[in-house]
């Protein structure tokens, strides 16, 4: 019987984090370019292609965020959002209003949210690299490979 040998490299990781870094600036960035700024200018365009846009985005952030969440559960999504916002805000607060350090802030935020989901897409691979270990799941109980 064959079995598929994944070869997980540092470029694979680098290919998941540039998908997961257009994703989440194709959802918002602070340039104003982004389909959050394209749907709330509400000027001209066809109501169908934004909505078809928004359903592909959301396509691919449910596929993003359920991988990552069987991979390194609750606990290791949340504790990767809450350090991105905690990193963001140091940084966005720590200089007087309106200043350059909100615009960073948001891009830290927005560039640690993607690696998250870069680390969540990837995170079996590096258990498998490291340990040796298969990452195995449990549907309806019985275990699965």
């Amino acid at each position: 019987m064959a079995t598929y040998e994944s070869s997980f490299t540092y470029i694979t990781f680098i290919v998941r984090l540039l998908y997961s870094l257009l994703l989440v600036f194709a959802t918002y960035n602070p340039t104003g370019y982004s389909y959050v700024d394209w749907v709330l200018a509400g000027g001209p365009g066809f109501l169908s292609v934004k909505i078809a846009a928004g359903v592909a985005l959301l396509t691919a952030y449910i596929v993003f965020v359920h991988i990552s969440y069987t991979s390194i559960g609750l606990r290791g999504l949340l504790t990767g959002a809450v350090y991105s916002f905690l990193a963001s805000f140091a940084i966005a607060y720590s200089g007087p209003p309106d200043s350059l350090l909100r615009w960073v802030g948001d891009y830290v935020l927005l560039i640690s949210l993607a690696g998250a989901l870069a680390v969540g897409v990837s995170w079996s691979h590096f258990q498998k690299r490291l340990t040796g270990q298969l990452q195995r799941r449990h549907i309806a109980g019985r275990e699965v490979l």
